[in-house]
């Protein structure tokens, strides 16, 4: 299941959850995928974590930190 839902993973998307279930008396597997947008990244710099995270834009997500 998981590489039919990868395979339907438009381009600058990634498959970030498939959780399959089975549906009570029945054989029949299921699965939801989840994407999320991965196809940029922006360099950003502030003197503070708060302030920092106030420059994250909307939808983005902050994914390290490093310090001087």
């Amino acid at each position: 299941m998981h590489q039919k839902l990868t395979a339907k993973v438009p381009a600058g998307w990634e498959l970030t959850a498939a959780p399959v279930a089975m549906t009570a008396g029945s054989t029949a597997l299921t699965a939801t995928g989840t994407i999320e947008r991965r196809d940029g990244l922006r360099e950003i710099e502030a003197d503070t974590m708060p302030q920092l995270e106030a420059l994250v834009p909307d939808g983005w997500m902050l994914l390290s930190v490093r310090s001087a």
